[in-house]
């Protein structure tokens, strides 16, 4: 198991030890619903450059996880993070650590409060994930939909199954592993 990044240790947990990271939903009964974000903490990250994960304020750099499609277009659901913090998370977090695992259907489960449909989300789970950084971001709408809009990559990594498959993919190899 990764050890946890030391901004994380403060974190709460959930009832099988997961971190709940900072922009997580809390559900009235104290339940955290992975698959929803606060949406106070969710503008505080981006207002006041604070990481999604630990919610502590980011000075060097902004890192984003998502599939190939995030690494193309630079859009993101998720605040950026820091670098220790985003590397605990796509070695521990089930959807991007495990290759069986998949996002929570709907049919399910219903949408937690709030919930919002992504235009153009699919249902299927990457083959692998990026971790990229870039210097500046700022908040985009998509068919009125808020995402993040990274700037440039200055680096940018592959993962698998909760490995890094690679050192570091120069900005314009965005999909050679």
């Amino acid at each position: 198991m990764s050890r946890i990044p030391r901004r994380l240790r403060q974190r709460p947990r959930d009832s099988h030890g997961r971190v709940i990271p900072y922009v997580v939903l809390i559900l009235p009964d104290g339940t955290p619903e992975f698959r929803a974000p606060d949406t106070e903490r969710w503008k505080l990250c981006l207002r006041q450059e604070r990481c999604s994960l630990c919610g502590v304020q980011m000075r060097d750099g902004y890192w984003f996880v998502g599939g190939p499609r995030c690494a193309d277009h630079r859009l993101f659901m998720d605040p950026p993070m820091h670098h220790d913090c985003a590397r605990y998370a796509l070695q521990v977090c089930p959807f991007l650590a495990m290759s069986k695992a998949h996002y929570s259907s709907l049919v399910r489960r219903p949408p937690p409060p709030g919930f919002v449909e992504v235009p153009g989300a699919s249902d299927e789970r990457p083959e692998r994930f990026m971790l990229g950084e870039a210097t500046v971001y700022k908040m985009v709408r998509v068919e009125s939909v808020p995402f993040i809009k990274a700037g440039m990559w200055r680096t940018l990594h592959w993962w698998k199954d909760g490995v890094e498959l690679d050192e570091e993919v120069s900005a314009g190899a965005l999909h050679t592993p």
